[in-house]
C-alpha cells in the first residue's frame, strides 16, 4: 500500500502486514495537537480491525519523535490545554479523551506496537513512547518527562504506563525531578529495550516486526498482548484464569497445528488466521 498522508500523520501497510504510523508535523517539532490525536486514534482503530495488519510501528518523520504539547500556545494562554469538546472515541469515558485516548488505545488494541523513537520525546511524547509495547531508540533520542516543572501532572497516561515499566522508586524520582535523560540513561533505567543508530532504527524495528509476523500466529499475538496487559492489572489467579480460557481457543486453531507442522518440517509457517 502507498504511504497515506493525513494532515498530521503518514501511514503505510507493508505487503506482510507491518503498518506504520508516523507523526508528520516537522515545523512544530512533531508536537501533538487535537487534530493529530484524532488522526492517530482513527488509524489505531482501523488497524486493530484490519486482519491483514500484524504489527504496528509508531514513529515520526524527521529527527524529533514528539515535542510534547504546543508549549508556545500554553505560554500564551498561561495554562495546559484541553480541547473545548473532549475528543473521545469508541464510547470511552470523558477522562480517556484526546492524548489519553491515544495512549489508552495503543495499550489496549490487540496489535503489538513497536516504538521507533527517532529523536527527542518530550512531555506527551513520553506518553506516546511509553504506550508502545517495545521501544527502540536511536543514539540521538532523549526523554524529557517535564510535566512537574511546568506546574502540571503527567496527564497523558504516562504516569501509570511508566510505573508499570519501571516500578515505584524509579518512576517517582523521574516524575518528581522532571528531568531529561539520554538514550543510554533510558536504557539503563529500563525504559527502552535497545539503542540503535539513526540510520538503522527503522530497519531494526522491521526486523522485530517481521519476526513476530512470521513466527507467531495472528490470534496468538493478539491474545498474548491481551494477557500481558491483563496480568498487569490483576493477580496471579485471575491471570491464570484468563490464559486458561484463551489457551483453550488458541490450541484448537488451524494456525496452532500449522505452527507445530512448520517447526517439525523446519520451514516458515503460513498463517490463515483460523
Amino acid at each position: 500500500e502507498l504511504m497515506k498522508e493525513n494532515k498530521y500523520i503518514k501511514t503505510h501497510i507493508s505487503d506482510i502486514g507491518i503498518a506504520e504510523i508516523l507523526i508528520n508535523d516537522i515545523v512544530n517539532k512533531n508536537a501533538v495537537n487535537f487534530d493529530m490525536n484524532q488522526e492517530i486514534i482513527n488509524s489505531l482503530l482501523e488497524y486493530d480491525a484490519n486482519d491483514s495488519v500484524r504489527v504496528i510501528i509508531f514513529s515520526a518523520v524527521g529527527d524529533v519523535f514528539c515535542g510534547g504539547g504546543n508549549i508556545k500556545k500554553m505560554v500564551k494562554e498561561g495554562k495546559a490545554l484541553e480541547p473545548v469538546e473532549p475528543i473521545t472515541t469508541n464510547d470511552l469515558p470523558e477522562h480517556i479523551s484526546d492524548i489519553r485516548a491515544v495512549t489508552y488505545l495503543m495499550r489496549n488494541i490487540q496489535k503489538p506496537i513497536i516504538g521507533a523513537i527517532n529523536g527527542a520525546a518530550v512531555g506527551s511524547g513520553i506518553g506516546l513512547a511509553a504506550a508502545c509495547d517495545i521501544r527502540i531508540a536511536n543514539e540521538q533520542s532523549k526523554f524529557a518527562w517535564v510535566f512537574a516543572r511546568r506546574g502540571i501532572l503527567p496527564d497523558d497516561g504516562s504516569l501509570k504506563l511508566i510505573l508499570d515499566i519501571l516500578g515505584y522508586p524509579k518512576t517517582f524520582q523521574w516524575a518528581m525531578t522532571a528531568s531529561t535523560i539520554s538514550a543510554e540513561e533510558a536504557l539503563k533505567l529500563g525504559f527502552i529495550n535497545e539503542i540503535t543508530s539513526a540510520k538503522n532504527l527503522m530497519k531494526r524495528c522491521y526486523e522485530i516486526a517481521e519476526e513476530i509476523a512470521t513466527y507467531v500466529p495472528p490470534l496468538t499475538a493478539k491474545d498474548l498482548k491481551k494477557t500481558i496487559t491483563h496480568a498487569l492489572e490483576n493477580d496471579l489467579s485471575s491471570s491464570m484464569k484468563k490464559i486458561y480460557e484463551l489457551q483453550k481457543i488458541n490450541r484448537e486453531t488451524l494456525d496452532a497445528t500449522e505452527a507445530l507442522d512448520a517447526y517439525k518440517e523446519k520451514r516458515k509457517p503460513k498463517w490463515i488466521n483460523q
